[in-house]
């Protein structure tokens, strides 16, 4: 029997919620926090369908839509996610009807960030389907919450384990700000360090419009390093569902002297275990464009975690 992708209303998204609360390692960006700040920031309307097999629902996806001057702009980030895993055949059904419904014409685009291994032959059979290869896949680290932290220290790379020691010793302190108060310390920072190391993050704009969405669930976490008094460093998560994503991080010259990053992450790992999430996306690594970055979260990797390569970006 075909797998169906059926249309969720707008006054239905409780099913939605229901079935990615129960989904294997969900993306951010197919999260409802996700899809309603992208359309407040940039005015990019979703979609959302449920894979079902009759009446059980076996996962999700989020199809977003950009109406344009001639025509529209249309993509999928990270998706098709599912609630357990699928075979081969149900992956290239779900994804043989999520070709035909987004086929652009020849005034349209398309872009689609599959949520697939990039090794596997779910991932080679996409061309067949009409999909053209633009760039390589999204690259992140996802870390599996469920090992105690005593187990995960002791698996810690050792330079990463001594770091964090050196961070623990007096001085330091971390508060947990889970209603956003603190998003416009942190974003000043953020946009000054982007326009300054060159590279491309979450914009204020849409970090400000995920607010919104998160900040009185107590998903939306910022958490801040002291030292003396004096906040030195900063991270932004998100929690979505059944996993967080490690958004933005920021430290200053006093951060990076004593590690804070490091006590920050750590901190943030057990404060999520407490919540009860099991996935943590480190939000992202890229080897040879951000070699400093990637480095000191390959640190974190343990033998339960994995750092997954993404199939191709396609149109």
């Amino acid at each position: 029997m075909a797998l169906s992708l059926t249309p969720v209303a707008g006054d239905q998204l409780d099913s939605w919620d229901a079935m990615y609360a129960s989904a294997h390692r969900p993306a951010v960006s197919q999260s409802r926090y996700y899809a309603e700040a992208l359309a407040s920031a940039r005015g990019w309307l979703s979609d959302f369908y449920l894979v079902q097999d009759g009446d059980e629902v076996l996962g999700g996806c989020v199809v977003q839509t950009k109406h344009q001057p001639i025509g529209k702009a249309m993509r999928i980030e990270r998706g098709p996610i599912w609630t357990k895993q699928p075979t081969d055949g149900q992956q290239l059904d779900v994804l043989t009807q999520l070709a035909d419904m987004t086929k652009p014409r020849w005034f349209e685009r398309r872009r689609f960030y599959p949520d697939l291994p990039n090794n596997g032959a779910v991932a080679g059979a996409l061309p067949s389907l009409g999909f053209k290869r633009v760039d390589i896949g999204y690259r992140t680290i996802w870390l599996k919450l469920e090992q105690p932290q005593a187990v995960r220290r002791t698996a810690l790379r050792q330079n990463w384990r001594h770091a964090l020691a050196k961070a623990e010793r007096p001085g330091l302190t971390i508060q947990i700000d889970d209603r956003g108060e603190h998003l416009s310390w942190l974003t000043a920072h953020h946009e000054h360090a982007m326009r300054r190391q060159h590279f491309i993050g979450p914009t204020s704009l849409f970090l400000g419009a995920l607010k919104s969405q998160a900040a009185n669930t107590g998903d939306f976490l910022i958490f801040r390093a002291h030292y003396l008094g004096k906040p030195i460093a900063g991270a932004l998560m998100l929690r979505h569902g059944p996993a967080a994503t490690y958004l933005v991080g920021w430290s200053g010259k006093i951060g990076r002297k004593y590690n804070a990053q490091h006590l920050l992450l750590w901190q943030a790992i057990s404060h999520l275990q407490d919540k009860g999430v099991q996935y943590l996306d480190l939000g992202g690594v890229n080897p040879e464009g951000a070699k400093g970055v990637t480095y000191f979260k390959r640190g974190l990797l343990t033998p339960a975690d994995e750092e997954a390569t993404g199939a191709p970006i396609y149109r």
